[in-house]
């Protein structure tokens, strides 16, 4: 039976409208210039157009520009082709949103003349599998750029354990090109000493018995030019979707320095620790919280208890709550600034107050000013704070006892002067109204009488001079001493004796002091000068400062007899003196006073001789007495 050809045409049509209205890809029909002759109503759910919008337009109209010549180009090309075209490009929706395409493309060609009447298109929406497409391939550029610009060692290894790829911080490391570590063995740029204790089967096995497939251990390597490094190698196992082992990723942490820097920290920890050991003083280190985390022998000593029973443990001394707050405020008060402060507190130990001294330091991390331990080193100073305490009631004893002295010499000296008057008024009388009666025998011993009674008035004048001196206040005012010693000597060379002699007065600072003091200082210091020169030829005698140490001293310098500085610690004493009364006569308290004026005003006094090269008395005042210094060095 035959069949009719217009029913098979007919029900050929409908059978594929049918596939082509129910598909999931869109289908289309396209004459041969392109235009859409029919397509599926798939196109509202993929473009937002319905058919009839699309029916009579050309495709090429909602192609991307960028895609439009590539697009003609293969229409072109499929036109001469019997078989099927693919191409794949965007397509703007109705939104102006665009979607990438893969369209399969076939002829359909007259079957008498064999002529293009028309184009068959089957299209898919593949935009998710181009984002995954960008996707990886961006995560691979991102791989690769993290691969070979990472600051550590990366490598992939076979799962024979060969290198597969090296990044550049590994050529580096290794001074070599990629090429030399291209196939070469991991294991084989392990140091000998570590690679008898790891294989590569060893390095397996633990990552397959690890749930994060994972290996890392610190081992040395050994580069190109036998250079010993020691490293971190971490190694993790990549799988395919079978679960299959791919490859390793290896990464090579160079810790050369950091270990170097561990073992001069741990060198320099063990110094410390055989340092303090060894102290007498009492070391120990705590957190702000108070927990200790180091003693020292001689603390565990001191407190009777062991290193294992104090470390860990919260600082529990016995320590009065005033001196705990004290104790508190100050490790409060640390900074990186101020990183140490310095304390005395009591511990109560035994019922009894002991006295301590420490030292606190704050620890503070690099840019943080927050102490993370502070160390402390402190002693008992018991004994030493009760002697203090003993010296200061001495001293007080002392200064009562030398002001009672004082007191009673001046007394002494005070009431001693009105029997010298008489002796000598008595004297005076003798000699002036029975000398005719006396033979020489007498007027020799009355001389005698006479004579030492005015030196008994002179030191006694003396001893007065430097009572006084002692017990009068420093009252400060401000003066120049270049004029004061002019004054002085101007005086000095209105006596006979004194005028042949040269003296030179340098200029000098104005300064604030006692004025009477220092009048009087300068008045025995030149007398004692025109004194002990009066034998040379000429006398001479220089006054002046000198400015060393940034501290001013003043000078007056003779050229006299000198003297042997052997006896250097009698110069100031009272009473005391190095020539013969008969040749330089003196009661030997002038100088005496002189070093009692210094002491008071906070000076230091001190001499130097030679004999018969003269004698250089130098002295000090504080630096705060300068009130302003001469603009030139000369008078």
């Amino acid at each position: 039976m035959k069949s009719n050809p217009k029913v098979a045409s007919s029900d050929g049509h409908l059978i594929y409208r049918l596939l082509a209205e129910n598909s999931n890809d869109l289908i289309s029909r396209h004459t041969i210039q392109g235009k859409c002759s029919y397509i599926s109503p798939r196109c509202f759910q993929l473009l937002g157009y319905r058919p009839e919008e699309l029916i009579g337009e050309n495709p090429c109209d909602f192609v991307h520009p960028d895609d439009v010549e590539a697009l003609k180009m293969a229409f072109e090309s499929s036109m001469e082709n019997n078989g099927y075209t693919t191409f794949v490009y965007r397509v703007r929706r109705k939104d102006n949103e665009y979607i990438w395409f893969k369209t399969l493309g076939k002829v359909i060609r007259d079957r008498k003349t064999h002529e293009v009447v028309e184009i068959l298109c089957v299209s898919k929406d593949i935009s998710k599998n181009k984002k995954y497409e960008t996707d990886i391939i961006e995560s691979e550029a991102r791989f690769r750029s993290a691969f070979e610009f990472a600051p550590i060692g990366m490598a992939l290894v076979s799962v024979k354990g060969r290198l597969m790829r090296v990044n550049r911080s590994i050529c580096v490391m290794f001074n070599c090109e990629e090429d030399d570590l291209i196939e070469e063995r991991l294991i084989d740029l392990v140091h000998p000493d570590d690679f008898t204790h790891l294989t590569f089967n060893d390095i397996q096995q633990q990552i397959e018995q690890t749930a994060q497939s994972h290996f890392q251990t610190e081992l040395r390597l050994v580069t190109s030019t036998k250079r010993v490094i020691s490293a971190i190698l971490s190694i993790s196992l990549v799988k395919n979707r079978e679960g299959q082992p791919l490859h390793y990723i290896c990464h090579i942490q160079d810790i050369t320095k950091r270990k170097a820097t561990e073992e001069a920290l741990a060198n320099s920890e063990r110094l410390y620790k055989a340092i303090v050991q060894t102290e007498t003083e009492l070391v120990c280190r705590f957190t702000k919280e108070g927990i200790l985390s180091f003693v020292n022998d001689a603390y565990c000593r001191y407190f009777n208890r062991t290193s294992n029973d104090l470390l860990g443990a919260t600082i529990l001394l016995p320590i009065p709550e005033d001196d705990r707050i004290k104790i508190q405020q100050a490790i409060d008060s640390l900074t990186p600034e101020n990183a140490v402060v310095n304390l005395e507190f009591r511990i109560v130990m035994n019922q009894e107050i002991h006295w301590h001294n420490w030292s606190f330091c704050g620890i503070f991390p690099e840019g943080d000013r927050e102490a993370i331990h502070i160390q402390a080193v402190g002693r008992d100073i018991t004994k030493s704070k009760r002697n203090e305490q003993q010296l200061v009631k001495k001293t007080k004893e002392l200064e009562v006892a030398n002001k009672e002295l004082e007191s009673f010499s001046y007394s002494v000296s005070h009431d001693l002067r009105a029997p010298l008057r008489s002796i000598d008024g008595f004297s005076k009388i003798l000699a002036e109204d029975y000398g005719q009666v006396l033979d020489d025998e007498g007027k020799r011993l009355l001389a005698i009488i006479s004579e030492n009674s005015k030196q008994m008035a002179e030191l006694i004048d003396d001893l007065l001079a430097f009572s006084r001196v002692s017990r009068k206040e420093v009252e400060k005012t401000v003066f120049s001493l270049t004029e004061m010693v002019k004054g002085i000597v101007m005086e000095f060379k209105r006596l006979e004796e004194n005028q042949v002699a040269e003296v030179v007065i340098k200029p000098m600072n104005q300064i604030k002091s006692d004025m009477a003091m220092l009048k009087q200082l300068w008045v025995n210091l030149i007398s004692n000068a025109l004194k002990f020169s009066q034998k040379s030829d000429p006398p001479t005698i220089e006054v002046g400062q000198i400015l060393k140490d940034d501290t001013y001293i003043y000078y007056i310098k003779d050229n006299g007899v000198g003297f042997d500085m052997r006896y250097v610690h009698k110069v100031f004493g009272v009473f005391q003196r190095l020539h013969r009364k008969e040749e330089f006569p003196g009661t030997g308290v002038g100088l005496a006073i002189v070093h009692r004026i210094v002491t008071k005003n906070k000076g230091k006094i001190w001499v130097e001789s030679e004999p018969n090269q003269g004698t250089v008395f130098y002295f000090t005042l504080p630096p705060e007495s300068v009130v302003s210094i001469p603009k030139t060095s000369n008078l």
